[in-house]
């Protein structure tokens, strides 16, 4: 009788098995210690991620947080995760308690994206702190927002202007596209100070990044099973747009380095070259780590920010009354009236 190897799916299936028995054989589980919270029913392997199927997940969160209160524990995959649902319960972990939940687990796309999760978002302890420091002081202080005030004025000028003139017409606008390009533009001057040559480019590749990033990685919810993101490409792909995006961050800087000289107001990776020059920071910081905070500015400030007005401004649609007493406040603060 002829021996037949059996397909690759289900080669790979019974190696997966082995593979988590092996782990649970041979892996000691710690006393537990620590508070008990409530807990929805709970499958074997993925643990609570039934309840999340089907909704929305902040939809799905407030209805498990109306059974089971506003701290609640769930098991997704092999990963424990603390909700909190309150408002109380924000304040305490965001701002009373911040030190404390400083801590940031390790995800697959901010370390290959974010030169090891050395940005804002994901970095820990100590350099975490110190980036905070750096943007309440010197990146997103009060006088520096201020002093973008006219980039900020003429952008949103010819904005209005561009859909004015389409209104006229009787040209359809695409609001939601136009807002895009409207933050896009305003946070690559602030950032870069001029214009950017490859900012469609690059703006293309964090949609793209931040798309995978918001999708599932079995390496993170499965810490045992990290061999999967490399068998099915989700890491390769990563690393493909890391390198597309180091190469155009790397002209950035080599170019603010060339022209720092020139007397211009500072912009973003300006300010980020100086005090990497200067040497007072408690932890000094490298090209990689201004990297990833330029990567996290447009991240956080782009995107977000456009779908933001696009659906304040839909809502202020719905309501007329609202949408004239905000018409009479912003006419009132742009004319002094």
């Amino acid at each position: 009788m002829e021996f037949q190897l059996p397909s690759l799916p289900i080669s790979l299936s019974i190696f997966f098995v082995l593979l988590i028995i092996v782990r649970r054989l041979f892996t000691s589980k710690p006393n537990h210690v620590g508070p008990e919270f409530p807990t929805p029913s709970r499958l074997p392997f993925i643990g609570n991620f039934h309840h999340l199927v089907g909704k929305q997940p902040h939809h799905a969160l407030r209805d498990l947080a109306r059974k089971h209160g506003n701290v609640m524990k769930l098991q997704l995959g092999q990963v424990d995760q603390i909700i909190i649902s309150s408002r109380e319960g924000a304040q305490q972990v965001l701002k009373e308690q911040d030190a404390n939940f400083a801590f940031r687990p390790e995800i697959t796309a901010a370390k290959i994206i974010a030169y090891g999760q050395s940005d804002i978002a994901f970095s820990n302890g100590n350099y975490w702190r110190q980036l905070r420091k750096i943007c309440v002081m010197e990146l997103l202080g009060s006088k520096r927002v201020k002093s973008f005030a006219s980039l900020r004025k003429e952008k949103v000028g010819r904005l209005m202007s561009d859909v004015s003139y389409a209104a006229a017409i009787g040209k359809p606008v695409n609001l939601g596209e136009r807002l895009n390009e409207l933050t896009n533009s305003i946070v690559v001057q602030a950032s870069f100070g001029r214009s950017c040559p490859q900012q469609k480019k690059f703006m293309q590749i964090l949609k793209e990044v931040i798309k995978m990033s918001s999708g599932f990685s079995v390496g993170d919810l499965f810490p045992s099973l990290k061999v999967v993101d490399v068998l099915t490409g989700f890491s390769a792909q990563l690393i493909k747009y890391h390198k597309k995006l180091d190469v155009i961050l790397d002209e950035i800087i080599k170019e603010h380095q060339m022209n720092r000289d020139r007397g211009e107001q500072e912009d973003l990776i300006d300010v980020l070259l100086r005090l990497k020059d200067e040497g007072n920071l408690e932890v000094p910081i490298s090209f990689g780590n201004i990297k990833a905070v330029a990567i996290d500015m447009f991240a956080g400030g782009t995107d977000t920010t456009a779908s933001l007005i696009e659906w304040a401004m839909s809502e202020l649609m719905l309501r007329p009354s609202t949408l004239e007493r905000a018409q009479k406040e912003v006419r009132a603060r742009s004319y002094g009236g």
